[in-house]
């Protein structure tokens, strides 16, 4: 089928302004390119077509999302979920490394000053040995600080947890009293483990810190009985603090996994503080500290409220603007980005239960994973449930998990427009080495699918796809391969496009081909109006992505010129596994 003479005026004009570059003299060549032109612009090939001397990108069409991945990928060696207690196990069918949960209170490592019992540590894990562990020690709750500790300094005060949802209480870790037993307790941890059982420390992979406050989520919270301190004798503690959580896992900082956020602190809204504890680029100094110092990790508890951190400058988040546009970037140069050996953590484990008014359904399984993967976190808390409710997506994310772009076996983006419910921005699209970016003229796309939730944690309504805007003479969403990912090169690639069949479009996609040609033509996918999301795999044999499309862009979806095409998820997949070589000089 043609594509409709509007349309190919439009591609006409395009394709000869791309090419006016090359100043073609002889007339001979000004007719080859002409029929070059008016037969890409002729429409996309079908599959009863007079075979071309070119190759043909083949389409398929299934229902719902397509997760798949070639055989050839594999579990990332520093990837993994981390579990609740011994005996759980998630039956997963990708192999991947599952680590248990070491749970105490510095009550229980100490019951008496300087009289320390390691047993329940050290007997599950010479009890088990085939597993690993991950390290959580509760120390600043009043049922968890040793009871000698306030008999012997009764000044010291406690206060209640932030949001008024915990029935104890909590000291203040800062206080000098508490600060100094507490380091002397670390001290003993590191003779007992680093110095007199370096094997017992080596199933240790990580350990929450600071240890502070319920479920060890930290937060600043100064308020009026912060025993005098100010942030410059806040920010000292801290530091001095990690120093020896870090010498207590035998100077390794990669086994800190630092449990506060990568943004400005809200601290109480006490603007004072949030100046003073903020980085220049907006993130946290304590996240920075562990991160670009000790070279630690952190983990965020709230994935699964996915309207969240869009800008995490610690982390290597961003939301900069591009026509008028905020987008989220990752930046995979950061170093908890770009490194391969810490662990940086999601907790997806709480789904209509643990106090969240969420679901556990395959929609908000799905999006917290999304969210995760786009931050480039490599290790997940979660559960059997959430895994038997979406396992063929878990089983895609759990190999992307750890991934960089010189050996992910993808690049996607998720279409989407959301406020972020921390600072009140709003954002388009979470991406992971493909970008959708609206073009003037014939490609601003239009959000839709509107969605809303009944938690406040994920803002006000926001949308899940976006489509075409055809009345408006926008046919086309235009997308760009990140050059680290794709560039060059005469690549096998499956273009995977999910979308909604609402209408009797028929659409493709036009591509820059590796003979040369910016926009050439899949086959086509004819829309039959039933109103079904359903994923169409374009399998193109000659990509080449050399940024020749109108803005720089490697390929769009043309939407056929008659209707709007929504858009909800796309996917370039790597066929052929990533040569070991190209991969170092990707790094380089």
């Amino acid at each position: 089928m043609a594509a409709p003479w509007g349309g190919m005026a439009r591609c006409i004009a395009t394709r000869a302004y791309t090419r006016r570059r090359y100043d073609v003299a002889p007339t001979i060549a000004v007719i080859t390119i002409l029929t070059g032109i008016l037969s890409a612009c002729a429409g996309p090939r079908h599959l009863e077509s007079t075979p071309a001397a070119a190759p043909v990108a083949t389409v398929s069409v299934a229902r719902g999302d397509d997760w798949s991945l070639p055989s050839w990928v594999t579990v990332s060696p520093n990837a993994g979920i981390y579990l609740d207690g011994l005996s759980d196990h998630i039956p997963t069918d990708v192999p991947i490394q599952q680590i248990a949960l070491l749970q105490a209170s510095w009550r229980q490592l100490e019951p008496s000053p300087g009289q320390y019992d390691w047993s329940s540590i050290d007997n599950q894990i010479t009890d088990n040995p085939g597993r690993d562990f991950w390290l959580r020690i509760y120390n600043t709750a009043t049922t968890d600080v040793p009871a000698w500790l306030p008999q012997r300094y009764p000044h010291m005060q406690t206060r209640p947890w932030f949001y008024g949802s915990a029935p104890q209480r909590f000291y203040y870790p800062w206080d000098n009293a508490f600060d100094t037993a507490f380091k002397a307790f670390l001290g003993a941890f590191r003779q007992h483990y680093a110095v007199d059982h370096p094997a017992l420390l080596a199933r240790i992979k990580f350990e929450y810190v600071p240890g502070a406050w319920n479920w060890n989520e930290y937060q600043i919270w100064p308020d009026d009985r912060l025993h005098g301190i100010n942030p410059k004798a806040y920010v000292s503690w801290f530091n001095a603090l990690m120093d020896a959580y870090k010498a207590a896992l035998g100077g390794n900082g990669r086994k800190l996994v630092y449990t506060g956020t990568g943004h400005t602190e809200w601290a109480n809204g006490n603007t004072a503080w949030q100046q003073a504890v903020a980085d220049p680029a907006g993130g946290s100094i304590d996240a920075d500290y562990v991160i670009r110092t000790l070279g630690g990790g952190v983990r965020e508890g709230e994935t699964k409220a996915f309207n969240l951190f869009g800008n995490e400058p610690s982390w290597g988040e961003t939301t900069p603007t591009t026509n008028g546009t905020r987008y989220m970037v990752t930046d995979d140069t950061a170093p908890l980005v770009a490194a391969t050996d810490r662990y940086f953590g999601a907790e997806n484990e709480c789904y209509g239960d643990c106090g969240a008014p969420n679901t556990l359904d395959y929609y908000n399984v799905k999006m917290s994973f999304l969210l995760m993967l786009k931050l480039r976190m490599n290790w997940v808390f979660t559960c059997y449930r959430c895994y038997r409710t979406a396992p063929a997506m878990l089983d895609w994310a759990f190999r992307e998990m750890g991934k960089h772009y010189y050996d992910a076996p993808d690049a996607w983006a998720d279409l989407r427009k959301w406020t972020d419910k921390n600072d009140g921005q709003t954002l388009n699209n979470w991406e992971r080495w493909l970008y959708q970016r609206d073009q003037p003229g014939d490609g601003m796309t239009v959000p839709t699918a509107p969605t809303t939730s009944s938690w406040a944690l994920q803002g006000p309504p926001y949308d899940e796809a976006r489509r075409t805007n055809h009345a408006g003479s926008s046919d086309y969403m235009y997308f760009d391969v990140d050059n680290k990912f794709l560039y060059r090169g005469h690549d096998r690639v499956q273009l995977k496009v999910t979308y909604l069949d609402n209408d009797k479009a028929t659409w493709w996609v036009e591509y820059d081909a590796a003979d040369g040609e910016a926009y050439k033509s899949t086959m086509a996918v004819r829309n039959v109006g039933d109103g079904r999301w359903k994923t169409a795999t374009f399998a193109i044999p000659d990509a080449s992505f050399q940024n020749r499309q109108e803005g720089g862009m490697d390929f769009r979806i043309y939407d056929g010129g008659r209707q709007d095409l929504t858009v909800r998820f796309v996917r370039i997949v790597k066929t052929v596994l990533p040569h070991a070589t190209f991969a170092a000089a990707a790094r380089r």
